[in-house]
């Protein structure tokens, strides 16, 4: 399996407010949501719906109260924190998933810097 490639990129046309994030995520919050250059707050600018569906499930959801301003980018990253979110976390398969999320993360981030470096696009497929 290959790492998910960030940012997940969408054009918004000022109508739809549900869009697909395009990876998986193990708990909500564990994404950035930028909306035409502007860091978006989870439970404020939106939501994240369907938290643990996956590719064969349907991604979970970025929900938008407000449909985002026609022409907008939004870009979906995924931001897995270092350690897990609560001290009371089963640590077994999920400590395993959270250092595969980073080294996913931390991959990508290699390929945006490098694609930089060389006057590439970020976030292209």
């Amino acid at each position: 399996m290959s790492a998910p490639r960030f940012p997940v990129t969408y054009t918004a046309d000022g109508v739809k407010k549900d869009f697909a994030l395009g990876f998986s995520i193990i708990a909500g919050g564990h994404e950035r949501i930028i909306s035409n250059g502007v860091l978006l707050v989870n439970g404020t600018d939106y939501t994240i719906q369907n938290v643990t569906a996956t590719k064969n499930s349907g991604w979970p959801t970025v929900h938008f109260p407000t449909a985002p301003t026609n022409t907008y980018a939004l870009k979906f990253y995924r931001n897995t924190p270092l350690l897990p979110d609560s001290p009371n976390v089963e640590m077994g398969p999920r400590t395993a998933l959270f250092a595969m999320y980073r080294k996913e993360e931390q991959e990508n981030d290699q390929r945006l810097l490098v694609g930089s470096m060389a006057g590439g696009d970020f976030g292209q497929t």
